[in-house]
């Protein structure tokens, strides 16, 4: 039976939203019948637009109290939101002031509305309307409960997350964790913690910090000593803003030496050699022991294979086992230096230049430097051109190339060869090596204590040829020294002499 022409003509119609008067064209039946068969789309309603329109404008100023007033303006009933909305509604929610701000002093509310209410029922919206709700949508709900001081409501979201097949990750548990040791829950905190770490999820600098100051407040000396453990072996430095928590662990709770009266704490200098500006100590270079760079390279290894061709790579290792290289250039990395501009492409001849100039450094009985690059770099593109295939061509007369297979990744190669190549081994590369799949390392950690001993920058100029920066002469790590004195770095100066540490020196 055909519609009624009558419900099929759209209604114009006016309505005040935000103190302005939309016109608009009201949906006929026949219209919202065909939406909610799939057939419409949410975009059409001028209020939805003008409703993102306001979010847009709430979200780019960060304003989540006009945001939540905007939200409790909305009736469902009247028009349906753009799905995009309730993501963002719920994101500029999770920024309201948290009891944990210093500057904060009460948890807000709004008409009423707890936001913590709000942001659930915003939750209960998306399932209503058909929305599908991602990880992002969990981890800013949780992260609201625990900005309201609701921590175990937070924790209440997580196994519904993992049931509804999201696994959570590093922002999903932070917020709990630290809102816990705001209210020096310790039981509690050191179950998330161990959360985090049964899932190898690894915490920084101000999550330590934090439970460091919820043993003290609360009074435990024991897991006060065992967070302080952690410090000095998980995280390589220490920021300004926690100077004085650490101070307060050794005036008020480390255990003193026989002979130790106290601790003084300073601040003090370390030269590019390693010398303390204040007690003339030496620092030490840290590296990893022999059985951990075995398991760094069993988990490079582990993953190379999940990734790349098995015999490919297994091939790659079995030549490696003819003798460790001590010296590998990541090629693409230095083909790319300075090539930041339109046109620009793969440049042979810096990488050639490099590649001799290594040579010209590179120890007596340490071999050659191995340059890796994959297989297209040196058959495709400008590796064409006749100049560049004369250099390619003396790269493996002078056995100094290894190239990659097609479909692999060559960091992979590199990154194994240099780690099996020892401790006298060096990577040359200007790459931070912070990628994805880095990160997927079973302990990056391990990984990046090792590059901090074993990767060498460089620079390239016409002027002034080719410079490559080595490592320091010590490792710029939380340390300790054999007088009894503990060094933290103070902040993230990576190669910058003169910096300024933390200095912690038992008084006799």
């Amino acid at each position: 039976m055909a519609e009624a022409a009558s419900d099929q003509k759209p209604l114009k119609r006016t309505q005040e939203l935000d103190g302005h008067n939309i016109n608009y064209i009201e949906e006929s039946n026949v219209q919202r019948k065909r939406r909610k068969r799939g057939g419409g789309n949410r975009m059409e309603d001028p209020r939805a637009v003008q409703f993102k329109r306001q979010l847009d404008v709430c979200s780019k100023e960060s304003d989540w109290k006009k945001a939540f007033e905007l939200y409790m303006a909305h009736d469902n009933k009247e028009f349906l939101l753009i799905p995009n909305c309730y993501n963002t509604l719920l994101h500029l929610c999770s920024l309201i002031p948290s009891v944990m701000d210093k500057d904060s002093e009460d948890v807000p509310d709004l008409q009423g509305v707890d936001i913590y209410d709000a942001a659930v029922k915003m939750f209960e919206d998306m399932e209503t309307a058909g929305i599908s709700r991602s990880e992002a949508s969990y981890s800013a709900i949780i992260k609201v409960a625990c900005r309201t001081n609701q921590p175990d409501k937070a924790m209440e979201w997580v196994p519904k997350m993992i049931v509804n097949g999201f696994e959570p990750r590093l922002r999903t548990y932070i917020p709990i964790l630290l809102a816990f040791c705001h209210q020096k829950d310790l039981e509690k905190v050191f179950e998330i913690y161990n959360k985090c770490m049964d899932a190898k999820l690894l915490l920084a600098e101000p999550e330590y910090m934090a439970m460091l100051t919820a043993c003290m407040e609360a009074g435990n000396t024991e897991k006060a000593q065992y967070v302080m453990d952690c410090v000095k072996t998980e995280i390589p430095y220490i920021s300004g803003d926690h100077e004085a928590v650490v101070k307060r662990w050794f005036q008020n709770f480390a255990t003193k030496p026989a002979g130790v009266t106290g601790w003084d704490v300073l601040r003090t200098t370390v030269s590019d050699e390693g010398t303390c500006s204040v007690s003339g100590n030496t620092l030490k270079a840290i590296d990893l022991t022999p059985e951990e760079r075995s398991t760094l390279a069993a988990g490079i290894g582990k993953l190379a294979l999940e990734r790349e061709s098995e015999a490919d790579f297994e091939g790659f290792k079995e030549w490696l086992k003819k003798g460790p290289v001590k010296w590998l250039v990541d090629g693409a990395n230095v083909g790319m230096y300075n090539q930041n501009f339109q046109h620009a492409s793969f440049h042979f001849k810096q990488v050639d230049r490099l590649m001799k100039y290594l040579e010209t450094i590179v120890p007596e009985g340490d071999g050659k430097p191995l340059l890796v690059l994959h297989s297209r770099r040196v058959s495709a593109g400008p590796a064409v051109r006749s100049p560049n295939q004369q250099i390619v061509g003396d790269w493996k007369k002078r056995k100094v190339l290894y190239t990659t297979p097609h479909g692999s990744n060559d960091d992979w190669y590199w990154l194994y060869a240099a780690v099996v190549g020892g401790e006298e081994s060096f990577l040359v590369t200007n790459d931070e090596l912070r990628d994805h799949i880095f990160q997927m390392l079973p302990d990056p950690k391990l990984f990046y204590r090792w590059k901090e001993r074993h990767q060498v920058r460089f620079t390239i100029t016409y002027t002034e040829g080719v410079t490559c920066i080595f490592p320091l002469p010590f490792s710029r790590v939380i340390q300790s020294l054999d007088d009894g004195s503990w060094y933290f770095p103070i902040g993230e100066d990576e190669g910058n002499p003169e910096s300024e540490w933390l200095l912690v020196r038992p008084t006799k």
